[in-house]
């Protein structure tokens, strides 16, 4: 028995930019692109944890030995546990090295003529496979294995699987006028391969590095597979979830995709997608697990070496009694309206904020930063945070009205000019960052860098709207201001999200926390994310790290 599963987005479409770059579907070598010939992906999910394997081929199809980069997406919450590559009848085993190390290996064992390849990570969740000396005719093989953790909020858990990179913006690096930057549209820049060389060592991964970005798989619009232009046949896709039953409750199944739930014996769910299916978004499962009794717990899990350590997860969940006064509010809210946001995004994105700004208090006070390469604010607000009164309220509800997609996105600008505003603010008040953006930006490693302790004392929440959403970035920033991420798809998933922002905007019910163990030995430098968010209700607040010592105890 087969049923077909409700979709996320059935009412709006979204379809990736035209470009010549590609995610899932090529590789790029000097003598143009390989097709990817088939991409497999099993999950297995076990309450709010995973398992996922991912297989993915391509050939050779030159007549002479290449160099390969191949460029793809993971999920942002995901640990590579293991790497396996084939190249013909011969496997190789992943071993992990320094980025620095990785690259002189590599580089070593293509000059001596050998088969070598290298992964590492390109940004916050994309990842670039190089294999050398791939001899012609050959297929190449590569497996990977994932562990990760489910995000969940107010009993809804969600499972992501990326299969779209897209393109993101690169700032230029030297200054430019402001009309040179209206000029600059929305742009992704192409991963250059390394030179050509002739034919096996072993496979060092590394550890992050930063490159170009790259784009996206081109959509069809009649909702056939996606064919490569100039390839004769479509990439074999095949993706499977199972979701094996565990002491809490499931049910209210949704998918992203068009998927199809078989349910098999021993209650496991197996779920898969409808061939045909096109690449032009993001793998979303969400479903609805516990109920309202759930309670705060601690976890404790010894390692399997005798090492006499241990890892250990708090989960905490605020009681929805608590009521704390309401303090007054500072508010910057910063609008990315660069060309990548036009159609749904952008008319999602302004309903967002027009929602903020209605539910403010006269006690308030607030900003509004719309970008692209430049950055502009309501006419006749100047520089500072203006109080809510009815007069500013529809002067931000005109200005916001009006904003069109256009331009590149030069997210420094505006990032800069909001911290400037809430650090000069009174620290009595309640200071708080809300970015709403698709996150499309190749320089997002240097953005978190300059940014670091200049958050300290703000609250940080991003707000990203696309199918295909730069997640591990906005994670990251919000991280870094003890807030939170929410992820928009579609128009329809837009009022829930909406309903989950107003109430973290609002004053939260535990702040400024630190944690101890009790009869439990912590070991501070592993505790993330290193700055604890603040507590609010409907919200669980999870954190993780290490411990020595005995699994018995407490942690206050």
């Amino acid at each position: 028995m087969s049923q077909v599963l409700p979709t996320l987005t059935d009412t709006e479409q979204f379809h990736t930019p035209e470009t010549n770059e590609a995610g899932y579907g090529t590789v790029a070598t000097p003598m143009g692109p390989l097709p990817l010939q088939s991409l497999h992906v099993r999950t297995r999910i076990d309450g709010l944890m995973y398992r996922t394997t991912i297989e993915q081929s391509f050939a050779n199809p030159h007549p002479q030995a290449i160099e390969a980069t191949y460029l793809f997406p993971l999920p942002d919450r995901a640990a590579v546990t293991s790497f396996r590559l084939k190249v013909a009848d011969r496997v190789i085993e992943a071993q992990l090295y320094s980025k620095a190390e990785a690259e002189q290996r590599y580089r070593e064992a293509i000059q001596a003529g050998h088969r070598a390849a290298m992964t590492e990570q390109h940004k916050a969740n994309v990842f670039a496979l190089k294999v050398g000396n791939l001899p012609p005719a050959d297929r190449v093989q590569v497996e990977l294995h994932l562990v990760g953790s489910l995000q969940l909020d107010e009993g809804e858990a969600t499972y992501r699987f990326p299969l779209v990179v897209a393109p993101r913006y690169e700032p230029a690096a030297e200054e430019s006028s402001p009309q040179q930057d209206r000029r600059r549209r929305h742009s992704g820049t192409r991963t250059s391969s390394q030179r050509r060389s002739r034919t096996e060592p072993p496979l060092p991964p590394s550890p992050p590095t930063a490159v170009p970005s790259s784009a996206s798989l081109p959509a069809d619009d009649r909702g056939e597979p996606v064919y490569l232009p100039g390839q004769p046949s479509a990439v074999r896709l095949s993706l499977q979830v199972e979701v094996h039953p565990t002491h809490l409750p499931m049910r209210e199944f949704r998918s992203s995709l068009h998927t199809v739930e078989e349910t098999r014996q021993d209650n496991v769910r197996i779920f898969s997608l409808q061939p045909g299916e096109r690449l032009d978004r993001d793998f979303i499962l969400r479903f609805r697990v516990g109920t309202s009794a759930q309670t705060t717990t601690l976890l404790l899990q010894p390692d399997a070496d005798p090492s006499n350590q241990g890892t250990w997860v708090l989960t905490l969940l605020a009681d929805p009694s608590v009521h704390m006064q309401e303090k007054p509010r500072d508010l910057v809210l910063i609008l990315d309206r660069s060309g990548s946001m036009g159609g749904w995004k952008m008319s999602t994105s302004r309903r967002a904020l027009a929602r903020i700004v209605e539910t403010l208090s006269t006690n308030d006070r607030l900003a509004i930063l719309a970008f692209d390469n430049v950055v502009e604010r309501p006419p006749g607000w100047g520089t500072e945070l203006v109080p809510v009164n009815e007069r500013h309220r529809s002067q931000a509800m005109r200005f916001l009205l009006q904003l069109e997609a256009r331009g590149g996105t030069d997210l420094a600008q505006p990032l800069n000019q909001a911290i400037r505003l809430l650090q000069a603010a009174d620290p009595q008040r309640d200071r708080i960052l809300f970015l709403v953006t698709d996150g499309q930006v190749g320089n997002e490693d240097a953005l978190l860098a300059q940014l670091g302790e200049r958050l300290r004392g703000l609250r940080v929440f991003t707000l990203g709207v696309d199918q295909a959403v730069n997640e591990g970035f906005l994670n990251r920033l919000a991280q870094l201001g003890g807030g939170y991420t929410e992820i928009v798809e579609s128009e329809d998933r837009a009022e829930a999200v909406m309903e989950r922002i107003h109430r973290r905007i609002s004053t939260p019910a535990l702040t400024d926390l630190s944690l101890s163990g009790v009869e439990l030995h912590l070991l501070p430098e592993f505790t993330t994310p290193g700055r604890l968010a603040d507590v609010f209700v409907g919200t669980p607040w999870t954190v993780l790290g290490r411990y020595e010592g005995p699994a018995q105890g407490a942690i206050r």
